[in-house]
Parts: structure tokens; C-alpha cells; sequence
């Protein structure tokens, strides 16, 4: 499952770096779908975003970029972590940083989206589902 076994702390402290890891991994998600639809909106092929950004060599390309964007772009939703799962640990994070007495601005945002994505039906879809949010509510607005 690891590619290492790292001591991490006392009891409890491996489920901080858990939520912590998938709170990251919800950011990226989220800002994944998010400029994969302003590429569209403003009339830039999503496809050839993904394809120049992954294979650019910037400090801001991830490997879940370089896995997500182009599932994204091919509309392909089916479950490899599904949004529900990610809602439930950014949900987790969120009330760790609360308990804390950490902020939280970004985590609050990527939780309320991936709320609203659950809510419009999208919690048993693969993470990358919340660009179909996106879609949704970009439509809304042209119309």
C-alpha cells in the first residue's frame, strides 16, 4: 500500500496525515475542474490545456493532474475515488482545522463544492465529477 512505513507520531496522528493528504488532493481536484472549465468557457480546447500544461515541465503540474485532466476532458467519470469518499475526508480535514484553531479558507471552499456536487447527485462518480458542476452552472449563467 506504501512505499515506505514512516513513524508518524503517537496514536492518531497517521489519520491527520491521511485527511491532510486527501484535503491536497481535493484542492488539486477542484482547481483541476475549475481551469478545465475556464478553458472552455473562454474558448480554449480543454484537451490542449491538459496536453501543454502536463507535459510543460512547470512546478505547478502534479501526477494527479497529469491522471485527472485528461479523464476530465474525456467526460470519463467512472470511480477510481469516488466524490463522496473525498467529500467525507475534506469534511474530516475541515473539522480538524476547526478543532485546531487553524484556518481553513481553501479547504472551506473545496467543501463547499464538493457538497454542492454531491448534492446535484455526483457523490458515486470519480472526484473529477465536480466538472460537470462547472458545466452545470456556467450553462446556467450563459443562459
Amino acid at each position: 500500500m506504501a512505499a515506505a512505513v514512516v513513524r508518524i507520531g503517537e496514536v492518531g496522528a497517521g489519520s491527520v496525515v491521511k485527511l491532510l493528504n486527501n484535503l491536497m488532493f481535493g484542492a488539486i481536484n477542484a482547481v483541476t475542474a475549475e481551469a478545465l472549465a475556464i478553458c472552455r468557457a473562454a474558448g480554449v480546447d480543454p484537451e490542449v490545456f491538459a496536453r501543454t500544461v502536463a507535459d510543460s515541465g512547470a512546478a505547478t503540474v502534479s501526477n494527479l493532474f497529469r491522471e485527472l485532466a485528461p479523464k476530465i476532458v474525456q467526460g470519463d467519470h467512472a470511480p477510481t475515488f469516488a466524490l463522496a469518499l473525498l467529500e467525507k475526508d475534506n469534511r474530516l480535514a475541515l473539522a480538524l482545522a476547526r478543532e485546531s484553531g487553524s484556518p481553513a479558507f481553501i479547504a472551506t471552499a473545496v467543501d463547499q463544492l464538493n457538497r454542492l456536487a454531491l448534492f446535484r447527485g455526483l457523490g458515486a462518480e470519480d472526484t473529477g465529477a465536480v466538472h460537470r458542476l462547472y458545466a452545470e452552472l456556467a450553462a446556467q449563467a450563459r443562459a
